[in-house]
C-alpha cells in the first residue's frame, strides 16, 4: 500500500499527469511531496485520510483539471478558497465530505465550467 513515505519518490517525477491514491494510507503529512508536480492534471484522493490542512499543500498545482475528494474525508468549507483557485478544474467530486450545501453552491458559482458532485 502507498503511504506518506512513498510519496517522497513522486517528487522526483515532475511530469506526472495522473495520480490515483484511492484507498491508500496517505494523510496530510504526505501531501507536501506533491507540491512540485506542476504537470499534474488528475488527482484522486478518495478514501484517504486527507483533511483541509493537507489540501493546503496543493496550492501550486495549476494544471489540475480533475480532483476527487470523496468518501468521508474531513474536507470542509475551509478548503473552498483553495479549490476555486484551480482555474482549469473541470471535474470535482466532493460527495461524502463535510462540505455543506452552501459550500457546494459557492463552488458551483465560482467554478461554472466544472462538473461538481
Amino acid at each position: 500500500k502507498i503511504t506518506d513515505a512513498g510519496l517522497v519518490h513522486l517528487s522526483k517525477l515532475p511530469n506526472i499527469r495522473r495520480l490515483f491514491l484511492y484507498g491508500t494510507d496517505v494523510t496530510d503529512k504526505g501531501l507536501p511531496h506533491l507540491k512540485g508536480l506542476a504537470s499534474l492534471e488528475n488527482l484522486c484522493l478518495d478514501e484517504t485520510r486527507v483533511s483541509d490542512e493537507g489540501l493546503s499543500n496543493l496550492r501550486g498545482l495549476s494544471a489540475l483539471e480533475v480532483l476527487h475528494l470523496r468518501s468521508r474525508l474531513p474536507v470542509s468549507d475551509r478548503s473552498i478558497p483553495l479549490i476555486i483557485r484551480f482555474e482549469k478544474l473541470r471535474e470535482l467530486k466532493v460527495d461524502g465530505t463535510k462540505i455543506t450545501p452552501e459550500g457546494l453552491e459557492r463552488l458551483k458559482r465560482k467554478l461554472p465550467d466544472c462538473r461538481i458532485e
